[in-house]
Parts: C-alpha cells; structure tokens; sequence
C-alpha cells in the first residue's frame, strides 16, 4: 500500500519574526489588496508562532466587512519571493500572492488590483 502526504510548507511557527516587519507587512498587504481597505493590529493581540493578528475592513456602516489575518513578522522579501512563509486568513494559510485575492473576495471588494471596477 502507497501512502500520500500532503506538506504545507511556511504553515508552522516562524523563526525570528518581529512586530516591526508584522506591521510594515500588514500596511504593504493592504495596499495590494485596495487602497480603500483599512488596516490595523487587533486589540489586545499577541505574537503566536511568529504571527501578528492583523483586521483587515471594507465598506461603510452597516455594510463593513471583515477579516482576519495573522501576519508574519519577517522581511517582505522572505513572504513574497523567497521561504515558504505563509500568512493566514481567517484562519486559513496562504502563500501571499495567493492571499492578497483571497482577502479581496472574502471583503466582496468590486476593484482589481489596478483599481478598476470589476463589476461593470
């Protein structure tokens, strides 16, 4: 009998992370997910195997969104280019390019990257 593993690198705690590069991380990742989108640390949050949590909201009044994400504190090139570093949303790990869309449909946001309307 064969046997099948399934490995999800950058999924586990994260080696020297720090808040600074979990904050500078968590700004860089809401201005590829839109610039309407507002970011900001959770109250009250610690550090958790390298990872800051982040809240991520879209909309206005009774139409905000949110979500969550737990950002690593390591230099963007080592999330984006190099490790297997993945952050998580709501709960879920992604690798960054693959998070940035993520993010995008679980706020509903009708804009590209570009900023262009999709819904038109």
């Amino acid at each position: 009998m064969t046997g099948q593993y399934l490995i999800n690198l950058g999924a586990g705690p994260v080696a020297d992370a720090n808040l600074a590069d979990a904050t500078e991380n968590a700004r860089t990742f809401a201005a590829q997910v839109g610039d309407y989108v507002s970011v900001r640390r959770e109250r009250g949050s610690r550090e958790q195997d390298g990872r800051w949590a982040f809240v991520r909201r879209a909309g206005s009044g009774s139409r905000i969104r949110r979500v969550d994400v737990d950002m690593p504190g390591v230099p963007l090139a080592d999330l984006t280019r190099r490790l297997p570093v993945r952050l998580y949303i709501d709960g879920n790990s992604w690798m960054w390019h693959i998070a940035v869309d993520i993010c995008r449909a679980a706020l509903r946001l009708p804009f590209d990257r570009a900023g262009n309307r999709e819904d038109h």
